[in-house]
C-alpha cells in the first residue's frame, strides 16, 4: 500500500476526523505574511478545511491533492475543482504569494524532498512564504501505510540550507492540535527571496 492508497481507501474516515481541527494558530503565523486577496495555494490539500478557511478571508485560493477521493472531498467542501496533483506534477513559476503545505510534505520521501521544495520555490512569487509541518522527530517510517520523515528545528535547517533561494523565518516545536494525540510537530515558515 502507498500513502496515496491510504488516503483513497480511507477518505471519508480522515476528512471526518481531520475537518474540525482548530489550525488558528497556525493561521495567525502565516497569514501576516500574505496581502490580504493573495493567492494562496494548498499543497496536499486533504480534506480542504484550511484552503476553505483562505477562501473565506478573501484569499484567491487553489488548491491541490495527490489522492483522488480526497479531491472529491475538498472539492465538495471548497465548492469548486481541487486539482488532483503530487508534489512531483506541480509546475506553476511565480504564481503564489503562499504556499500552505500542512501535513503534506511529511508524506514526501526525504531523498527528493529538495526538489520538491525547488518545485514549491519556483511556485511562490518572489517574498512569497510556504509553510510546512512535520511530525517532531528524526527518521523515515512506513506507519498504517504511509510513509512519513520526521524533523526538528535542526534537521529542517539543514533542509531549507540546500536552497539559496529560500530563507527560513520561523521554525517552531507545537503540540498537536487533536486532543486525542500526545504527538509533538514541527512547523517551519520560508520566504523566497528578492533576487
Amino acid at each position: 500500500m502507498t500513502t496515496e492508497d491510504f488516503y483513497n481507501q480511507n477518505a471519508e474516515a480522515f476528512y471526518n476526523r481531520t475537518i474540525s481541527v482548530s489550525m488558528d494558530h497556525f493561521y495567525k503565523e502565516f497569514l501576516p505574511y500574505i496581502s490580504k486577496g493573495g493567492t494562496i495555494l494548498g499543497a496536499g490539500c486533504g480534506s480542504g478545511r484550511d484552503a476553505r478557511f483562505f477562501a473565506d478571508q478573501g484569499y484567491n485560493v487553489i488548491a491541490a491533492d495527490s489522492s483522488i477521493e480526497m479531491v472529491k472531498l475538498s472539492s465538495r467542501l471548497l465548492g469548486k475543482p481541487v486539482l488532483h496533483l503530487s508534489f512531483e506534477d506541480l509546475d506553476f513559476k511565480d504564481e503564489f504569494d503562499g504556499i500552505w503545505a500542512n501535513a503534506s510534505l511529511l508524506h514526501v520521501d526525504s531523498k527528493i524532498l529538495p526538489k520538491i521544495l525547488e518545485k514549491l520555490c519556483k511556485a511562490l512569487k518572489p517574498d512569497g512564504v510556504l509553510f510546512m509541518s512535520f511530525k517532531y522527530g528524526e527518521g523515515e517510517y512506513i506507519k498504517d501505510g504511509r510513509y512519513f520523515n520526521d524533523h526538528t528545528e535542526k534537521s529542517i535547517g539543514q533542509v531549507i540550507s540546500l536552497m539559496p533561494e529560500f530563507e527560513e523565518v520561523k521554525s517552531w516545536k507545537s503540540a498537536d492540535t487533536r486532543n486525542s494525540s500526545a504527538e509533538f510537530w514541527l512547523s517551519s515558515i520560508v520566504r523566497k527571496k528578492v533576487v
